[in-house]
């Protein structure tokens, strides 16, 4: 309920309700001449009436002075009118010098001797602090004793006070009793307000038409404030139809009233020709008298009018001096502008302490428009004052206050994580409340937040792009047409998709070419390189650092009638410069992949690797870890490289990409706390991260997994959970989960022995061309397992996966060597195959334990001779020709024999 205008609410003093004192009508007939005589016969009640015309001038020479001593004579004679009549003089001053201590006296003795009049003015007197202490206490208990007398004005202003409720309880079942009371004798105040209760629903059923009626029913009889309040519904169309013309009209009257506020308004009314026709002249002289007169809000307005020249000549001067009024009245909107031009220096001189000071104060009234300037100020200032904390607070509040820009740019804050930490939940709330309110951008980023959040609804995504889209976003009509081609959300409809991505890129906006170009770079069925190349080219023209990868895959593209490497390489280049971080890793990975200047290319693709990562690109995080890793290993990679500070460096940035769980990197990350590299080697951290990886998607991780239940790694051993791994893992199409799954079959463990599926198993993991898998499959030809025995393929498979790297084949050819009959070369292959087994820490660590002691053994029985042999066969290229391994599948052919 707004009681804000020029008329005060508790009515205190009406002429009109000193009409109809008994003492007054009862001599209603008698001339003057008759009633003085009757008067100075000593007739009380005579004094009173007499004194009354004279007061009020029925006719009579004598003035006031005369008056006042009838009232006196009347008043002593026990006539209790004329003791509160002798008191009104000495509150008005009207025939005697004015005395408010003794007419408070008066009121005192009078209303105790039953005046209900005196009771009211006593009333008014006690809530306004008039020859008396403020005391609204008593105040109310005077208005309570003249309105149980029936006294109207009494009865509006207890109803007042039981509406308000600052000093009895508020109660508005009390107050629309007093108001209904007051409103049957006629007061339109209280007919006005009993308006205001049906409006808002206090203490009656709300009901707008009712309020309506009554407004106009105490409009009617000239009441400005109702003519106010009439005004607004007939322009809101409340209680009934929209009528401008009706609502100007009452406007009209009540300005001409002197109601402030229906002045504003009126106002407006001329300013945006509501109910009238437009005249911006009439508009500003209304605003000027309604501002001259002290109304805050038409201050504001005019101030606002010449700040920013809005059909009056610019004039900051003016514009800062009505502001800087409205504002010390208290008014929070010219307070926030004010506290903008300080901010930005604009007709006065810039002072952030003074724009701090008027937003606050504003703030603190609840203005949310208040809010988010603070809350902007304190999460952007770059003067030393900023507070990220502060400024989210204020956001919030304003927020809360339902400011829809606040709301957007708070679930943008939370979306992002911007100088907070991110809630995608409570940003998806705010982007609702924004986007309901019909803000654009929030209607855009509701819908890229149903895209992202942990349960993705992409049919409320594609819903808001819609409604975005629709609204003119050319954002939003770029992806909504993603949707159409792709079928996301809605069902798949090319010429829709085609239709929203050509209205996006009418906005020529970057980021709208961009998508078009990519739609028909990339999209099925739409795919037209030539039209591709002109959207691209254009956002590459804007400078969208996007575009440029994309451009670059375009020439790169051998389908691509423009199909040219070294123009691909030009834009990724321009890309990475402008700093794109998928051109940047491009590069990235093009120098890690070349063949050429090695140690210059690590170098090349580190620095490449390492401004994509930076920003955080969790592909250019995993790659940099990787390439830091390989300069380990590689002599004079880096000017003063230490391979522990690069290992350092490998583990920072896969530890970085393991952040945005990346189920490779987070699966490197337990390889590190396996081996021990850069970090103490711990089994249980490394379990930890590989259930990580596997939830993430990882096979290689579901396969660690198996191996650390099977052999109790870091884990109680458990064979069954592990066959669960690998088996997982192997459907997932890993080599080695194909590979230890049949291990598991193989052996039985975990599982019931089944040979054909342990062959099955095997023979995928092989033709993946896993070693151990071909070890394995070589024991089901030695063994007769799954497979017809054919020990010459057997040993010829176990060659082979000793040769890729298997561990256990080297040492099982080793065993096989060492135990032949033979004494010469057979030594030898027997120590070279222990020898690169043993070289495999872990395996001899966590899975042979014997390798060691045969390595020792059989090192034992080589003389110088053997070393000499050994030492030249130790040296030949690590790929190993096809001479010698032709001679070593020989010597085992021989064996097989023996």
């Amino acid at each position: 309920m707004d009681y804000d205008s020029s008329e005060d609410s508790i009515d205190f003093i009406n002429e009109q309700e000193l009409t109809g004192v008994e003492s007054v009508d009862k001599f209603i007939s008698f001339s003057n001449t008759n009633l003085k005589k009757l008067a100075d016969s000593g007739d009380s009640e005579a004094q009173l009436a007499y004194g009354y015309r004279l007061a009020f001038n029925f006719d009579l020479m004598s003035g006031k002075e005369e008056a006042v001593k009838y009232f006196e004579k009347s008043s002593a004679g026990g006539c209790v009118d004329g003791l509160f009549f002798y008191g009104r003089a000495f509150f008005t001053g009207e025939g005697v010098h004015m005395d408010l201590k003794k007419a408070v006296d008066l009121y005192i003795e009078a209303a105790e001797k039953g005046s209900y009049r005196a009771a009211h003015y006593l009333g008014g007197c006690f809530d306004f602090g008039t020859g008396v202490t403020a005391d609204r206490q008593r105040a109310v208990s005077w208005y309570e004793y003249a309105a149980n007398k029936g006294f109207s004005l009494s009865q509006f202003n207890l109803a007042i006070a039981y509406e308000i409720g600052d000093v009895v309880e508020q109660n508005f079942d009390l107050a629309v009793y007093w108001y209904e009371k007051s409103a049957e004798q006629g007061h339109e105040g209280a007919i006005c307000h009993l308006g205001t209760c049906y409006e808002w629903g206090h203490g009656v059923r709300q009901d707008s038409i009712k309020a309506r009626e009554m407004y106009k029913k105490s409009a009617d009889i000239g009441y400005p404030l109702a003519q106010y309040y009439l005004a607004l519904m007939c322009m809101h169309g409340r209680g009934g139809p929209v009528d401008f013309f009706t609502g100007f009209s009452y406007f009209d009257m009540a300005a001409q009233q002197g109601d402030l506020n229906a002045q504003t308004a009126l106002a407006r009314c001329y300013d945006q020709g509501d109910g009238v026709e437009k005249d911006k002249n009439i508009a500003l002289q209304w605003f000027i008298r309604a501002a001259e007169k002290g109304h805050a809000v038409a201050q504001r307005e005019l101030g606002l009018k010449y700040y920013n020249g809005d059909d009056v000549e610019q004039n900051f001067e003016t514009a800062i001096k009505w502001l800087t009024v409205a504002s010390e009245a208290g008014d929070s909107v010219a307070q926030t502008n004010l506290a903008t031009a300080y901010f930005q220096g604009l007709g006065v001189e810039h002072d952030i302490d003074i724009a701090l000071m008027w937003a606050e104060k504003a703030a603190e009234q609840g203005y949310p428009v208040a809010h988010y300037n603070l809350g902007l100020y304190f999460l952007y200032s770059e003067d030393g004052r900023g507070d990220a904390e502060k400024g989210l607070y204020h956001h919030r509040l304003a927020a809360e206050g339902g400011y829809a820009e606040a709301q957007y740019a708070l679930g943008s804050i939370l979306f992002m994580g911007n100088k907070v930490q991110t809630d995608r939940k409570e940003a998806l709330k705010w982007f609702i409340a924004a986007a309901e309110q019909g803000h654009l951008q929030a209607m855009f980023s509701l819908a890229v937040c149903y895209e992202n959040i942990e349960e993705a609804d992409i049919s409320k995504a594609a819903d808001w792009y819609k409604k975005a889209a629709e609204a003119g976003h050319y954002g939003a009509a770029t992806a909504l047409s993603l949707y159409y081609l792709r079928g996301e959300g809605m069902e798949r409809d090319v010429e829709q998709g085609l239709y929203w991505a050509l209205k996006g890129a009418e906005g020529k906006e970057p980021v709208s070419l961009y998508h078009l170009g990519l739609i028909y770079f990339k999209e099925d069925n739409v795919i037209d390189y030539e039209y591709a190349y002109i959207y691209l080219k254009q956002a590459v023209d804007a400078g969208f650092p996007p575009a440029f990868y994309e451009y670059a895959m375009l020439y790169a593209d051998p389908a691509s009638k423009r199909y040219n490497t070294k123009t691909a390489g030009k834009f990724l280049r321009k890309g990475a410069k402008i700093g794109d971080a998928k051109c940047q890793y491009a590069l990235g990975y093009m120098f890690a992949h070349s063949e050429e200047e090695r140690v210059h290319n690590i170098k090349k693709s580190v620095h490449w690797y390492k401004k994509a990562a930076k920003q955080g690109l969790v592909w250019a995080q995993y790659d940099l870890s990787v390439m830091y890793k390989r300069a380990a290993n590689i002599a004079g990679a880096f000017k003063n490289g230490n391979p522990d500070t690069l290992y350092e460096q490998a583990f920072h940035w896969i530890c970085k990409a393991a952040e945005y769980e990346d189920c490779d990197a987070v699966f490197e990350l337990g390889l590190y706390y396996h081996s021990g590299i850069v970090v103490a080697r711990d089994y249980l951290k490394a379990a930890q991260y590989f259930e990580k990886a596997s939830g993430l998607g990882s096979s290689r991780a579901l396969n660690m997994l198996g191996s650390y239940y099977y052999s109790g790694i870091g884990v109680k051993k458990e064979k069954r959970k592990a066959f669960d791994y690998f088996l997982r893992s192997a459907e997932m199409d890993n080599s080695s989960g194909c590979s230890n799954l049949a291990g598991c079959y193989y052996e039985g463990s975990g599982v019931d022995a089944d040979d054909e599926k342990a062959f099955q198993w095997y023979t995928k993991s092989a033709d993946m061309n896993n070693e151990e898998g071909i070890r394995g499959l070589a024991h089901c030809y030695l063994d007769g397992r799954g497979a017809k025995k054919d020990k010459k393929k057997g040993m010829k498979l176990l060659q082979e996966a000793a040769y890729k790297g298997s561990s256990q084949a080297q040492y099982e050819l080793a065993k096989i060597f060492y135990s032949s009959k033979k004494e010469s070369d057979h030594l030898l292959y027997a120590f070279y195959w222990i020898k690169r087994a043993v070289e495999d820490e872990e395996f001899v660590r966590n899975f042979n334990k014997n390798a060691k002691k045969l390595y020792e053994e059989i090192n034992n029985r080589l003389s110088t001779e053997d070393m000499e042999k050994l030492r030249r066969l130790l040296n030949k290229d690590d790929e190993y020709n096809d001479d010698e391994k032709a001679e070593c599948q020989k010597y085992l052919e021989d064996m097989l024999k023996a």
